[in-house]
């Protein structure tokens, strides 16, 4: 078993450090007003919460690649490729490009995860946190992710497919 770290790039550093920031300034502002209820007050505190936790435990926090599979680490619900549907992985610094649409996930904060589209990949899978590392994974479905060390892993896991 081979394992990998997914580091975050500065955008990714300063989206999820902006948002948290403009969050907590927020919620000062709330807490001393004094014509807002205090049941408001709450509400937007646990939705603050809920909303930083949620986003942090979908994240991608690392890669394995197993005898069978290709392991998507984060919190909650890590997401298993098995390597006999893999048909292609490449090294694609243009397969993590902003120049699409976000149809449901994350746009930077803890990384870009979620369903994406583009004109390229159409609609596909991101893991990513690094855009510079990306690595795109043409299986049932098109996954661009970015672990650490991108060569290291494409050439590994393209061993792995190969004893497949």
């Amino acid at each position: 078993m081979y394992k990998f770290k997914s580091p975050y790039d500065n955008l990714v550093k300063f989206i999820t450090w902006g948002t948290i920031v403009i969050l907590a300034a927020a919620l000062i502002v709330l807490a001393v007003a004094e014509l807002i209820p205090d049941w408001f007050k709450i509400s937007m505190l646990a939705f603050s919460v809920i909303l930083i936790y949620l986003t942090y435990a979908y994240s991608p926090l690392g890669y394995e690649i197993t005898p069978d599979y290709l392991i998507i680490n984060r919190k909650l619900k890590p997401v298993m490729i098995a390597l006999d549907k893999i048909r292609e992985v490449k090294i694609d610094p243009q397969a993590a490009s902003l120049k699409c649409l976000r149809l449901f996930g994350s746009g930077g904060l803890f990384g870009f995860f979620g369903t994406f589209y583009s004109g390229r990949l159409k609609v596909h899978k991101r893991y990513i946190t690094s855009r510079k590392n990306s690595v795109l994974i043409v299986a049932d479905k098109n996954y661009v992710i970015s672990p650490e060390k991108p060569d290291l892993f494409v050439q590994l896991l393209q061993e792995r497919i190969k004893k497949g």
